[in-house]
């Protein structure tokens, strides 16, 4: 995935497969891990809440582009941001943005 387009819709060359590229993108992302490991006092803006909803869209069992040890990663720290900013630990600054990350493996 090019980095200036990280933001922009992929479309699978088979549609049979699943795109794991926002998955890889959460991974990628520090500050995600790290705010799955150390919550308190912290706070998230909406774009990174928006990768954080479309990991945990995505199947968790893996195929062809990912481990399983990766996705199974993806989809803890995920949990635990979400469980956070749902009970208050974490602050979710409120900001419409026009995010675009895949959404599961369907775009």
């Amino acid at each position: 995935m090019i980095q200036d387009n990280i933001y922009a819709r992929t479309q699978p060359s088979n549609l049979n497969q699943t795109n794991w590229d926002s998955v890889f993108l959460f991974l990628n992302d520090d500050v995600l891990i790290e705010m799955a490991n150390e919550p308190r006092g912290k706070s998230i803006d909406q774009k990174r809440y928006s990768l954080v909803q479309a990991v945990l869209t995505f199947p968790k069992t893996a195929s062809l582009g990912i481990s399983q040890r990766d996705l199974n990663k993806a989809h803890i720290c995920a949990k635990k941001i979400k469980f956070n900013v749902s009970t208050g630990v974490i602050r979710l600054k409120r900001k419409n943005i026009p995010s675009a990350y895949i959404i599961g493996y369907h775009p």
